[in-house]
């Protein structure tokens, strides 16, 4: 396969700049932060219309991002933060750096030749180094467990941070809240966006200072599982799908989970949200919330995707996703099998799995009860 793209790379006509200017100078007040990410195609090819932009920005307090391009910072001045990767860096100063003693002071030479108040190096499985002028550095250990594709991970980063410092937050903060998201992309084939449910769940889970391991990248939306979903078949694995409470996970749960992934390449996860499983199991239920739950299947080696579904039934998520196999336990009768019809009449298959005998979530709990009674019994 070939891309092959013919352009030619021309600098912006005056009169375009001008207006852009304009709108930008309109629309700054409703702005908490700008970004300029610098493709090279030509848009911010003039430093005379890149500083006008950052211009506006200053006058207004507002910060400045660029995701730069090219060996001429110059057309950057004056910006408050740019967020190049190390060999972006590196054609800047014109030769190759070596040891992380090095890294900093060519950050700093570089911030103070172009008037920056911040920089921010990705550095790829080194994570990513902050600094700030006037300040020493901050190295940030890399997050992401398993790397499949970089693409858009320089975009995230630049993204992200301009999200947490246009909403106030310390640059300190941002920059590891940034890595978290780039961790989460890049464990993703082909260019996909962080949603918020992942990114909230990571920082739900471990916090920006943990290293999430993978197990919170796992947590997704039915959208970004979709997506995922559509690139694995591409790929010609096949995609298998079940769905419970997984309320207490127990033997019986795990025992379960790895016959399904034995069944396929990739195994996604549906787990029912607190209110279904209270509609379904009673109001003593569940006794783990959803994010516990979640959390623990998400942490099993076989499970590659979990979604929360709100719904009493996996319906929907079956028509969106489209699963090569579905997977429910033995218990189940073939014609019981909820979404049964839905699988098969795309051409999917229903497959039951034995389970482990004396697993429940109800006996565990039962058991539980009757260990605090006869405690309290005795005291």
């Amino acid at each position: 396969m070939i891309r092959l793209d013919e352009e030619e790379v021309l600098p912006l006509d005056k009169t375009l700049q001008a207006e852009i200017i304009q709108l930008v100078k309109a629309e700054s007040s409703k702005a908490s932060a700008i970004i300029l990410s610098d493709y090279g195609k030509g848009l911010l090819h003039s430093k005379e219309f890149v500083q006008s932009i950052i211009a506006v920005a200053n006058s207004r307090r507002i910060p400045t991002l660029v995701d730069p391009k090219g060996s001429n910072w110059e057309r950057y001045r004056g910006a408050t933060c740019v967020t190049p990767n190390t060999k972006e860096l590196e054609a800047v100063y014109g030769d190759s750096i070596t040891s992380e003693a090095q890294l900093v002071e060519v950050m700093r030479t570089v911030m103070i030749k172009h008037d920056l108040s911040w920089l921010l190096v990705t550095r790829g499985p080194l994570g990513m180094c902050l600094m700030k002028r006037t300040d020493g550095p901050i190295f940030i250990p890399t997050l992401a467990r398993q790397v499949f594709d970089v693409s858009g991970a320089g975009d995230t980063v630049t993204a992200t941070l301009g999200l947490c410092v246009g909403s106030g937050l310390p640059f300190p903060y941002g920059a590891k809240v940034a890595n978290l998201a780039a961790g989460i992309v890049v464990g993703k084939v082909g260019t996909q966006p962080i949603n918020i449910m992942e990114l909230q769940s990571s920082l739900e889970t471990t916090g920006v200072d943990a290293r999430i391991g993978g197990v919170t990248q796992k947590l997704t939306s039915l959208s970004a599982a979709r997506a995922q979903s559509e690139v694995w078949k591409t790929c010609r694995q096949r995609v298998v799908f079940t769905n419970g409470c997984f309320d207490l996970l127990h033997p019986g749960h795990v025992h379960l989970l790895n016959q399904a992934k034995a069944l396929g390449d990739r195994l996604i996860v549906a787990i029912n949200s607190d209110d279904s499983v209270r509609r379904l199991k009673g109001s003593g239920r569940p006794i783990l919330s959803e994010r516990d739950r979640a959390s623990l299947v998400a942490s099993l080696d076989c499970v590659d995707l979990v979604i929360l579904f709100e719904s009493d039934t996996p319906d929907d998520l079956l028509r969106s996703i489209g699963p090569d196999i579905l997977v429910k336990g033995s218990d189940y009768k073939h014609e019981q099998v909820q979404g049964r019809a839905i699988v098969e009449a795309y051409g999917g298959v229903v497959r039951r799995i034995s389970l482990l005998n004396g697993y429940s979530t109800r006996s565990i709990a039962s058991k539980v009860l009757e260990a605090h009674r006869h405690s309290e019994n005795q005291w």
